[in-house]
């Protein structure tokens, strides 16, 4: 089966797999696409259009959600800060104690973009199909950030990993 703007994608249960797919927007990383309920959908287009959105952005998609990222490192900084309890015994076991990012200009040098995206419509919401992309981030290791493009268009939505 093809898909329109990722070509050939094979069939895993119920999610389809593309073949590895060069993104402008992801420093033109090599990504690989799960797309997820794609054949029960009543308007696939919209995962067309979605995909389409989201290869056609470049760089500067990021540079205009920076301050979106900077603000979830800070949230995220700010609650490892609060939390009660003992010190991590070994410094690797909260990078966020160690992470100390100046601003929004500079956050991008702490995030590993992500090699697969996952494109599916939201569950609730106005149920616009979405392209996530799972990132690893130096201030939270463990669980990660996920950059969310609504339509594939723009940044709508920066989550940590156990929150998607």
């Amino acid at each position: 089966m093809e898909i329109p703007g990722l070509g050939p994608v094979e069939a895993d249960d119920e999610t389809y797999i593309s073949q590895l797919v060069t993104v402008p927007v992801l420093d033109y990383n090599e990504v690989e696409f799960f797309i997820e309920g794609y054949d029960d959908d009543e308007t696939p287009e919209d995962f067309h259009d979605a995909i389409e959105a989201f290869l056609a952005l470049d760089e500067s998609a990021l540079q205009d959600a920076a301050k979106a990222v900077f603000a979830h490192y800070e949230e995220v900084r700010a609650a490892f800060e609060a939390q009660d309890g003992p010190e991590p015994a070994e410094p690797d076991d909260d990078p966020a104690e160690l992470v100390d990012i100046a601003g929004a200009d500079d956050v991008w040098e702490h995030v590993e973009l992500g090699v697969e995206a996952t494109v599916a419509r939201e569950a609730d919401g106005e149920q616009e199909v979405c392209v996530s992309v799972q990132c690893v981030c130096a201030w939270d290791r463990e669980r990660g950030l996920v950059l969310v493009f609504r339509g594939g268009r723009e940044l709508s939505e920066v989550l940590s990993g156990e929150e998607t």
